[in-house]
């Protein structure tokens, strides 16, 4: 019974810190690639958060609320002084307050995890500094240029697409990578200088400009030679429809000028014909 209650404890006292990662891991899309970890340093870390979670609780609810934990602890303690009337009251009472406060707890280190992985504060302790600067949310667009191990007749086979999605093994090698609307080419390397030919899309059926449609192409890293990220603002990227938009206003903006030129003959000519018409009666 003692290793039973003991169990409960230990999961009652890292709920917070637990459920402090599991919030930062949802939001945090490379979270294992930037903090070299083990199990050793996820209990630890757990410990430590909770610890700091629950001296904070505790110390905010004496503070504004009058809760006095020793009041709860001291009868479950020294059982055997207070009477069992008391004891089971305490009991009853207890477990009422320690779900209430658990699911509080519990609900607030969640939510401060996601916000921290939304600011953006855990790749400062990246394990690979170059995880940091790929996962900025500064850009939100990545093409990535990858030379395959395939090498034939001095060409080697390349894929080109945006980054979508990567995974790394603790050394910082690739396990995979994810491309979206990815096409192939090969670079050849005859003579001094390497060439590139030309670019086939693997899904040349696909609208790209429609959001709907997509495709992934995985690359499995025992495949992959190199690697070249080319990080590009979302704003250049969508050269075509910021000029279909502003095409569109210029259409706009003509058609306005065109009903005000006319709205401005039609007032000139209004205000001439009564004057003509006086002056021939005149």
């Amino acid at each position: 019974m003692a290793i039973a209650w003991t169990t409960i404890a230990i999961v009652f006292a890292l709920l917070p810190g637990v459920s402090f990662f599991f919030g930062a891991a949802l939001k945090e899309r490379f979270a294992r690639d930037l903090i070299r970890t083990s199990v050793v340093g996820d209990v630890a870390g757990a410990f430590f958060v909770s610890l700091a979670a629950h001296s904070l609780s505790w110390y905010i609810s004496a503070t504004f609320f009058g809760f006095n934990i020793k009041s709860y602890i001291y009868p479950l303690v020294y059982y055997r002084v207070y009477p069992s009337f008391y004891v089971l009251q305490q009991i009853e009472r207890g477990i009422e307050i320690s779900v209430i406060y658990a699911f509080v707890i519990s609900t607030a280190s969640f939510s401060i995890g996601i916000l921290l992985a939304y600011c953006g504060v855990f790749r400062y302790f990246s394990a690979f500094k170059w995880v940091k600067n790929l996962s900025s949310e500064d850009y939100s667009i990545i093409t990535a240029y990858i030379a395959t191990n395939v090498v034939e007749n001095n060409r080697c086979l390349m894929y080109k697409g945006i980054l979508e999605e990567y995974f790394l093994d603790g050394n910082g090698s690739f396990s995979y990578i994810v491309l979206r609307n990815c096409s192939k080419y090969f670079m050849i390397m005859d003579g001094d200088t390497p060439s590139t030919g030309l670019k086939t899309q693997l899904f040349p059926n696909h609208d790209y400009n429609n959001n709907n449609e997509w495709n992934y192409f995985l690359i499995n890293g025992a495949n992959i030679s190199n690697v070249l990220f080319d990080k590009t603002n979302t704003s250049i990227v969508n050269v075509s429809e910021s000029i279909n938009r502003l095409n569109d206003e210029l259409q706009r903006l003509v058609k306005d000028i065109q009903a005000s030129n006319i709205r401005s003959q039609v007032n000139v000519t209004a205000t001439r014909i009564p004057r003509d018409s006086s002056q021939q009666d005149g």
